[in-house]
């Protein structure tokens, strides 16, 4: 199945990250103490491996570099920003999720596919909580797995979930003195394998500026 326009795919991307939020807006602030002191445990008790992601640059678009962010990255190759349009009906939809919550998401941009309604979805988080807290809050979520790793100096946060025929990683990393970022990668079920190596790629590509 296609999807034919980049509103279309945007809103299907935009409804499987509404759900990652909604977890962190069900935690209590009791529940929110015990996933900062679980996180914190985790810190202390193990130091992440470092993880090398083979990248093709053929399967790559041009470097993107968040505004104000201090990171870069490439997305896949074809997949394009969004049109204003587009970008304020995800907006809305991302702020109406995060309303009541402890964190809360600004979006930076969003690419898509339009043939295949895969997307890249990277936001700002506001909050309390670090990488980690949220990557332990994320997990709770049913069908997900959860990484952490180093890569080009950062330590990743990376949940992988399966919801509506999609398959979704997410990435919580920050430069040092930022604010955490939310790297939302959505593959459907319309994408071939190189639509994945094509993610890997574009994951290996992430660096500070």
């Amino acid at each position: 199945m296609q999807i034919a326009t980049f509103a279309a795919a945007a809103r299907r991307a935009a409804v499987l990250f509404v759900v990652l939020p909604l977890l962190l807006t069900a935690c209590s602030p009791r529940d929110r103490s015990s996933v900062r002191q679980a996180a914190d445990a985790a810190s202390a008790a193990d130091e992440p491996p470092q993880y090398v992601f083979g990248v093709d640059p053929h399967l790559l678009g041009d470097r993107y570099t968040l505004p104000g962010g201090g990171l870069s990255l490439k997305p896949p190759a074809g997949w394009q920003p969004v049109d204003d349009d587009t970008r304020r009906v995800v907006e809305r939809q991302i702020r109406d999720s995060v309303a009541d919550g402890p964190v809360s998401g600004s979006l930076i941009e969003l690419f898509v596919d339009s043939d295949t309604g895969s997307a890249l979805t990277i936001l700002r988080l506001d909050g309390e909580l670090s990488p980690r807290e949220i990557g332990r809050a994320l997990e709770q979520a049913e069908a997900a797995d959860k990484a952490v790793f180093r890569h080009a100096g950062m330590e990743i946060v990376q949940i992988r979930s399966v919801a509506a025929g999609a398959v979704a990683f997410s990435l919580i990393t920050r430069a040092a003195g930022e604010t955490p970022v939310l790297l939302q990668y959505v593959i459907t079920e319309a994408a071939d394998d190189r639509a994945m190596r094509a993610v890997e790629s574009s994951i290996g590509s992430l660096r500070t500026e």
